[in-house]
């Protein structure tokens, strides 16, 4: 596609290096301002130079965290809580070693007038870059063709309506399995593929046709994203030996070592005891809150499995009405469910429904960290349909997940559990920090808590317009 010598095509991998670099440029100026500041206002200590330096610091330390420069496609609402929770964190910090070691009212001042000031900056660079990159008149969405084999096309409409703002994107549908009788349709895709920018090839697209597709989006200089196989979930953990000559890639055990689960249980304890001391006049509000809204208990209790298939009850504060599933079975929430009370749908938003599991955590039914507890109606159900999915309950259910922060209530399963079986392989203890991290950025995030839905018709009409 030509480009106007006005409109150019955007580059998302650049406008995240922008971002980064923009971000870093405002901590080295708000570096130089506080050091000012305490030049002015106090006299110097090597401990009150460390305190003034760490702030600025901290919050891209906390940015990064927090993934606010992994992801191509992030909102602008996901990058604002970033700027804002990582300012949060960076400021509570700081202030805690001052109380604690220096005591000194005025650094206190100084520090408070950084960590604002680095945050109103951080927030009017970041949305006007943002905006600047979303105007039509300025930049044009890089288009990308979505590709999949028959049989998820529910599954290629979400990806395809979940991107819009960031591309232009295009699907179509194999309709053979690979391999058979492909020629032809390889043919007319290739073609289509040079107008594109992009290609997203699915995990259903196997053989020959995924090998051929690579490569030649490869030669073309095409952007290349893949949705990951199941079988390829421990590929970051292999490790490259040899037999005789041949190489041969060694892949761990789905199991976590007598020392990770050491550690693992520690925080779950300390954390827990720390969140319940916390939450605790919180949850007495929505206690209060849940009983006036509708009758019914304020607990809701339900049978879920976690580590090797045991049973346990979870506990919930319930965001439905009574007997919600008496008419039509067990089921999952649906958007805008009927059956969701007034003040669950804010708990369910805020993913402030789960903190009674607080308790789950103390018992040891559950962990901070893990795949999240399923039922087992479901679980039945979902073993026919994912040979791997047994692999999820090497480790106990978690309170939050990798799929719990990355997905949301109607993330289709075969993706949720690919994200559980990473964090599996994955797993380390700084994995469940990073994890907990990004579950406080998830509480802001309104599509976090979108239950099932069938399409975003904003989003299609929107693309309607554009074209």
């Amino acid at each position: 596609m030509k480009e106007s010598t006005a409109v150019k095509t955007r580059r998302l991998r650049t406008e995240r290096k922008v971002r980064f670099r923009m971000d870093w440029a405002v901590t080295g100026l708000i570096c130089a301002l506080t050091l000012l500041g305490q030049s002015i206002f106090g006299e110097w200590t090597g401990r009150k130079l460390l305190v003034v330096l760490m702030e600025p610091v901290l919050v891209m330390i906390f940015m990064t965290a927090l993934e606010a420069y992994d992801h191509f496609t992030s909102p602008l609402q996901e990058i604002q809580v970033c700027i804002l929770l990582s300012d949060l964190y960076a400021y509570v910090v700081v202030a805690f070693l001052n109380v604690l070691f220096l005591r000194s009212l005025t650094l206190l001042t100084i520090h408070t007038l950084a960590a604002a000031l680095q945050a109103v900056l951080m927030l009017a660079c970041n949305t006007l870059l943002y905006r600047r990159s979303h105007d039509p008149r300025c930049c044009r969405r890089p288009s990308m063709l979505v590709l999949a084999a028959k049989g998820h096309e529910a599954r290629l409409r979400r990806l395809k309506y979940g991107i819009l703002e960031d591309f232009d994107a295009w699907y179509m549908v194999l309709d053979e399995p690979v391999g058979a009788d492909s020629d032809s349709a390889l043919s007319e895709i290739k073609q289509s593929l040079k107008q594109y920018d992009a290609l997203c090839v699915f995990d259903n697209v196997w053989g020959e046709a995924y090998e051929e597709l690579i490569r030649y989006a490869m030669e073309l200089d095409k952007e290349i994203y893949t949705v990951p196989r199941m079988i390829d979930v421990g590929v970051n953990q292999t490790r490259l030996t040899h037999f005789d000559d041949i190489p041969v890639l060694y892949m761990e055990s789905f199991r976590l070592t007598w020392w990770d689960a050491i550690l693992k249980r520690g925080l779950d304890l300390v954390v827990a005891l720390a969140a319940l001391a916390v939450a605790a006049l919180p949850m007495a509000v929505i206690a209060v809150c849940i009983r006036l809204d509708s009758p019914g208990p304020i607990i809701y209790r339900q049978e879920r499995y976690t580590k090797g298939k045991k049973v346990f009850r979870i506990m919930k504060f319930r965001t439905m009405v009574v007997d919600a599933e008496k008419l039509t079975g067990p089921t999952f929430a649906q958007k805008d469910d009927p059956r969701i009370t007034r003040v669950g749908r804010l708990l369910r938003r805020c993913r402030l429904d789960e903190l009674p599991q607080i308790f789950n955590i103390l018992r040891g039914d559950m962990s901070l960290v893990g795949p999240r507890p399923e039922r087992p109606f479901f679980v039945e159900q979902f073993e026919k349909e994912i040979p791997q999915y047994d692999y999820r309950f090497a480790v106990k259910a978690g309170l939050t997940a990798l799929s719990h922060v990355y997905g949301r209530y109607s993330t289709y399963i075969h993706d949720r559990t690919y994200y559980d079986l990473r964090y599996i392989a994955d797993y380390s203890f700084f994995l469940d920090l990073k994890i907990l991290l990004l579950t406080s950025k998830t509480m802001f995030l309104k599509n976090a808590a979108e239950g099932e839905d069938q399409f975003k018709v904003q989003a299609e009409k929107k693309q309607a317009e554009t074209r």
